[in-house]
């Protein structure tokens, strides 16, 4: 079992000077997008978790990152210890979720028919996939393909971070948005 780390911040107009203190380049890059803000944020926990192919935490409220190791296979118990951590980052809300593969890393056959699975992602809103490799991207577009049977989830591949996560955010958006939607119609018909 993998175990977490916790991490307290504070962000400010001059969001680089906050990062100056941060040891953990991986952290750094994953808190980047924050920089965008003008205004003080509020203090944001964040649970990292290490397991045995990614570092996967929540970036922000709904919104799940997994950045891959370089140069790991991911089989059917990285599958599964991957899922675990996310169950227990979601608590049970959907979410979206940003997979950086931009490092080396390949799915066994076995692990593909489990990512198959649309249980894997019944809290799953939209998945974003940034890739670097064209290799890596013939092998994605083809194991997308693949998973994309039978599931509710759009799932798209990037070679950017950034326009992954803006994509990403809009999915969020709408699905806050249809939510709000049928809410404010129950509470018409109620």
């Amino acid at each position: 079992m993998c175990s977490p780390f916790f991490s307290m911040f504070l962000f400010y107009k001059d969001t680089k000077n906050c990062f100056d203190g941060l040891i953990d380049l991986q952290r750094k890059q994953r808190l980047n997008f924050l920089s965008s803000h003008k205004q003080p944020l509020h203090l944001i926990h964040m649970e990292i978790f290490e397991g045995k192919t990614a570092t996967i935490s929540m970036i922000s409220h709904n919104i799940m990152l997994a950045v891959m190791k370089e140069n790991v296979e991911v089989d059917v118990a990285a599958i599964a210890e991957n899922y675990e951590i996310a169950m227990r980052l979601a608590k049970g809300e959907r979410y979206v979720s940003l997979v950086d593969a931009r490092k080396k890393a390949t799915l066994t056959v076995e692990a593909r028919k489990v990512a198959a699975n649309p249980e894997i992602y019944k809290l799953v809103i939209a998945q974003a996939i940034v890739i670097k490799s064209v290799v890596t991207r013939l092998l994605a577009n083809f194991t997308l393909n693949f998973t994309q049977q039978n599931k509710n989830v759009e799932m798209k591949i990037f070679n950017d971070y950034d326009e992954a996560l803006t994509w990403l955010k809009g999915k969020l958006l709408e699905e806050q948005a249809a939510l709000a939607m049928e809410k404010f119609r129950n509470k018409l018909k109620g």
